[in-house]
């Protein structure tokens, strides 16, 4: 399975930038000029800790799923259900974790029994048997893997939608409250503007209530 690689999120969708600045002009409609503030999301996406650890997280998990999937690759069928039921659970009790455990040991010795059986120059009729059997459980069980791979992966990207949703949500809820507070007419991405004047930058105060 390949890694799910978590990405930097991209907020301040046009929909919320529009609700700040429709909400802070109903407060000020006298202003003379517009409060505007200036949000620099590459520092964001960077100083967004929480976010960071979570998708660091997942991305660890989704490594470690890849990792795991190869032991599948010579289990026998009984082993390999089992393996397939294990490796999809969340959590483990103790005794399934142990039961897991085995199973991967068994799988890794395997493989490394048959890299050393191809490694070998020269190998004896009881090797070339055992080479021939290896292979040919690899070939019955692909199939298998997969199939569970497949699963794993549509797992890990629900996963990885999920949190990026929740912490979305969270960065905008924050963008919009800090707006709000300040009385600005605009928000603007750090990106579109060619100079702010430093008291313009929000970037900072928005950090701090996220990463609370």
């Amino acid at each position: 399975m390949k890694p799910n690689r978590i990405k930097p999120l991209f907020w301040l969708l046009p929909a919320l930038l529009l609700t700040v600045s429709l909400r802070a002009q109903a407060q000020a409609p006298n202003a003379q000029a517009p409060n505007i503030g200036v949000l620099d999301e590459d520092r964001l996406a960077e100083g967004y800790t929480k976010y960071r650890e979570a998708a660091l997280a997942l991305d660890k998990q989704a490594k470690e799923l890849d990792a795991q999937l190869d032991a599948r690759e010579l289990l026998n069928e009984t082993e390999g259900r089992r393996f397939d039921e294990l490796i999809a659970k969340e959590k483990r009790a103790a005794g399934e974790e142990t039961e897991f455990q085995n199973l991967l040991k068994a799988g890794a010795a395997r493989r490394a029994e048959n890299a050393g059986l191809i490694g070998k120059a020269t190998r004896t009729d009881a090797e070339n048997a055992r080479l021939k059997a290896l292979n040919d459980q690899a070939q019955i069980n692909s199939p298998a893997v997969d199939a569970i791979e497949n699963r794993l992966f549509d797992a890990m990207k629900k996963r990885q939608q999920s949190l990026e949703d929740e912490y979305t949500n969270r960065a905008n809820q924050v963008i919009q409250q800090v707006a709000e507070d300040k009385k600005l007419a605009l928000v603007w991405r750090k990106r579109a503007v060619i100079w702010n004047a430093p008291t313009t930058d929000i970037t900072s105060e928005i950090l701090a209530r996220l990463n609370k």
